[in-house]
């Protein structure tokens, strides 16, 4: 090829599948608790998948920017403090 620096193009993004994709937009709760202290925490959670769907959401509250959840391998370094479904949310 004569050419080699017109080898790319940025276009539209394309989803590709047939399945929900769930995503948290928006967590909001207190900016501190005490200890036992009951907390209310808002999560929003939209589905930009090809499908309708429910998601399974948990809240854990860290000392740092990452969150891992309880899984296989043992409980979470964060504090898990709920579980909730979300209710069924439509494609897009």
């Amino acid at each position: 090829e004569l050419i080699e620096n017109n080898n790319t193009l940025t276009g539209s993004r394309i989803g590709v599948g047939n399945r929900p994709d769930f995503i948290v937009s928006a967590v909001t709760g207190p900016a501190s608790a005490t200890s036992g202290q009951q907390i209310s925490v808002s999560v929003t959670v939209c589905n930009q998948g090809t499908v309708g769907g429910s998601a399974p959401v948990e809240v854990y509250l860290s000392a740092d920017a990452t969150i891992t959840p309880n899984g296989p391998t043992g409980p979470s370094p964060d504090f898990f403090v709920g579980y909730a479904g979300s209710p069924y949310l439509n494609a897009g």
